[in-house]
């Protein structure tokens, strides 16, 4: 007897599936786990998924058989039992599977759309376009001043709102304010986007660099 099934990560939308050895090419995330449980005719000394020289042993009580086979990399897994006195079987058929990665997200800034001028008030509303794959959890803008003279200051990020548990894709506003932070005349805000996805090992994505140019005392 054997039941397998995919065990999928948490960052991917979607129920658990039952899975069986065969000829057919599986696409798993990385990170699936594959959960193995089954049942011989005779007594088992060990089992374990093997391939090539990668081994993942399973547990067994008697006759039973369990454990987890993760997904990280692509392979042909088989499912390998063996006896008190020492005979291995390898059960016919086998796991062939796919990994696949998650893909990084993505994130545009459709206004300003590049380099521009500062608006007098000092509030630059900005348009985010952000997606991923599966969801994007988190969002900043990275915002430094460098004054007239080429002094560049701190830093500053503010966390960009989104939806509880993320969104795959979303056209955010956002407006910057630079009010307060010590801009003079002449001087450039610089700013970025980055987000994160929801995967394992989160990704992250950037915008490059524009400049917001505060008009100076000629203009």
């Amino acid at each position: 007897e054997l039941a397998l099934g995919a065990v999928y990560p948490a960052y991917r939308d979607g129920p658990d599936e039952p899975v069986a050895l065969g000829p057919d090419t599986l696409p798993l995330p990385v990170e699936t786990r594959i959960s193995t449980e089954g049942r011989a005719s005779v007594p088992l000394e060990r089992a374990a998924w093997l391939s090539g020289e990668r081994r993942v042993p399973l547990t067994t009580a008697r006759e039973a058989f369990r454990g987890v086979l993760p997904i990280r990399t692509s392979g042909v897994w088989t499912l390998a039992l063996a006896s008190p006195d020492g005979a291995i079987e390898a059960l016919p058929g086998a796991l062939v599977g796919r990994a696949i990665p998650d893909s990084a997200p993505s994130v545009t800034v459709p206004v300003p759309g590049g380099d521009a001028a500062a608006p007098t008030s000092l509030e630059q509303p900005l348009v985010l376009d952000v997606r991923d794959d599966h969801r994007v959890v988190r969002a900043e803008v990275v915002s430094r001043r460098v004054s007239r003279l080429g002094t560049a200051g701190t830093p500053r990020v503010d966390s960009v709102p989104l939806p509880d548990g993320g969104i795959e894709r979303a056209i955010l506003q956002w407006v910057l304010d630079l009010n307060g932070r010590g801009f003079l005349p002449g001087d450039t805000a610089f700013v970025r986007v980055r987000v994160w996805d929801n995967a394992p090992r989160p990704q992250m994505a950037e915008t490059r660099e524009f400049a917001l140019r505060l008009p100076s005392l000629a203009d």
